[in-house]
């Protein structure tokens, strides 16, 4: 019971302010500088998980164009939104979904 307060509510609607503040805590956690009450790590979780989820149902919808799926990582998409966010301020007052797919999809365009 006490580990589902602490997680964040992913289920109701989120937005890219949001999962900004579960990136910077994942950039806390990622320096060894999280909070002590396990929020950041929470919240790290989140952003990680979210992020991967994403880019999962893009990559099974076929809404992303990676030339060889198998060399793609995890990381390599992690990468890409931690960058997409502190690049596009401005675009986070859209849900978080939006905010990972333009992300992903400006990083692994279909060449149409």
């Amino acid at each position: 019971m006490t580990l589902f307060l602490l997680l964040p509510s992913i289920c109701l609607a989120t937005d890219g302010n949001e999962l900004y503040d579960w990136y910077q805590a994942d950039k806390r956690i990622s320096s060894g500088v999280g909070s002590r009450d396990g929020m950041d790590a929470a919240k790290s979780g989140a952003f990680l998980g979210f992020t991967l989820g994403v880019a999962d149902r893009m990559i099974d919808s076929g809404e992303l164009c990676i030339p060889n799926a198998s060399n793609a990582t995890n990381g390599q998409f992690i990468d890409t939104v931690r960058l997409y966010l502190v690049a596009h301020p401005e675009k986070r007052a859209l849900s978080a979904s939006v905010v990972v797919s333009d992300a992903l999809s400006s990083a692994f365009q279909c060449k149409r």
